[in-house]
């Protein structure tokens, strides 16, 4: 079977859509399809297993000039999403819907456009004809199933979650070398912000560990690259001067998964938020940092899909506001190697990729 996967981002690029769609692609070809990779060109971003288009028209021709039978788009945004589906139909191939994110509902839920502007009902419109050009519409959570069935496409709806993937280790030597490095002491409660900061109330995290009991240090992990440097600069700037000596800022722009596997073992404690308007959302980074057995501890809405996951599974301490997140204080045994154990037992069996891509291989099996 030959399978074309288009992306909003691709190596040598970082992030936890690079992760779901590399761990994808490796297990098709594992089983012997051929998988071309298409993303949009970006900052002269080259890779051997990706080709770039500078348009959507050239996205388009590039699908229907592909050999490929199967067309898998991981959203957002859903605008690259639809020129893919329409490039299918035309080329007689199966188009399938890989959903992150429902764009236009983010676009709303925080505020970046009004109920009722032309550019969300043009959103809405275009997400709408996406949706009825997929055979199968994959999505992370079931907080987003239920916005796709609410338009009317529920019979699509397969529920294939984010998760974690093997690479993601605990090092015990690494450890104590980095913690060094970084100038962390042995008895130092370690917390760790990675992933995007764009809009994730990261200073809200930051102002809220200042209130916090304990004098928990905070290493803040996230690549220094792409569109977001401004904010990177501003956000580093925030955290130094309200925390001083006790935020250590790393960029991860070049690390490669064994050395961010590393960084997150030098921790404790791993921190997730939800804006309160995206209450579908799961952060990807909560997968892994059970992956690599750090207790976490997140914010965001009473009810939502992130609070769901720590009622099914003991991942740490869940907050639904910022009060009760600036109160955290972690009891020690919580920290200890059998409890850190627990948790990477506790990924091993129910946050592997590898289930989900089974999941996704199988449905287009059934075409």
């Amino acid at each position: 079977m030959r399978i074309s996967i288009v992306t909003p981002y691709a190596p040598p690029e970082k992030g936890a859509n690079i992760l779901r769609v590399e761990s994808l692609r490796k297990f098709l070809e594992g089983k012997k399809c051929f998988v071309e990779v298409f993303a949009p060109a970006r900052g002269g971003a080259k890779h051997s297993s990706v080709t770039r288009y500078p348009g959507v028209l050239n996205l388009m021709k590039l699908i229907i000039r592909s050999k490929s039978s199967v067309v898998i788009f991981t959203s957002p945004p859903l605008t690259h999403g639809f020129f893919s589906g329409v490039a299918a139909l035309i080329s007689g191939k199966s188009f399938y819907l890989d959903i992150r994110d429902p764009w236009p509902l983010a676009f709303q839920k925080i505020n970046l456009y009004r109920k009722g502007t032309f550019k969300l009902q043009l959103f809405k419109l275009i997400e709408l004809f996406t949706y009825t050009l997929a055979k199968k519409i994959f999505v992370v959570t079931k907080g987003i199933g239920k916005h796709v069935a609410s338009k009317g496409f529920g019979r699509k709806v397969v529920l294939a979650p984010n998760g974690t993937i093997a690479d993601f280790k605990f090092y015990p030597s690494a450890r104590q070398i980095i913690r060094k490095k970084l100038g962390f002491k042995p008895r130092d409660v370690v917390l760790l912000y990675s992933g995007a900061f764009v809009g994730w109330d990261v200073d809200k995290v930051i102002s809220s560990i200042a209130k916090m009991p304990q004098n928990y240090k905070l290493l803040f992990l996230t690549p220094d690259s792409g569109g977001q440097k401004g904010e990177f600069s501003s956000m580093k700037q925030y955290a130094q001067s309200v925390l001083g000596a006790r935020v250590v800022v790393v960029d991860m722009a070049s690390f490669g998964l064994h050395k961010v596997s590393e960084y997150f073992s030098a921790a404790d404690v791993g921190i997730s938020t939800v804006p309160k308007g995206l209450d579908y959302c799961i952060r990807a980074k909560v997968y892994d940092y059970a992956a690599v057995g750090l207790f976490s501890l997140a914010e965001g809405p009473s009810g939502g899909s992130l609070h769901k996951l720590f009622k099914e599974f003991y991942l740490g301490k869940y907050c639904a506001s910022w009060g009760a997140f600036s109160r955290f204080n972690v009891k020690a045994e919580l920290l200890s190697i059998a409890s850190r154990k627990k948790r990477i037992d506790l990924a091993r069996k129910n946050f592997m990729r590898e289930e989900t891509n089974k999941i996704i291989l199988a449905e287009i099996l059934k075409q």
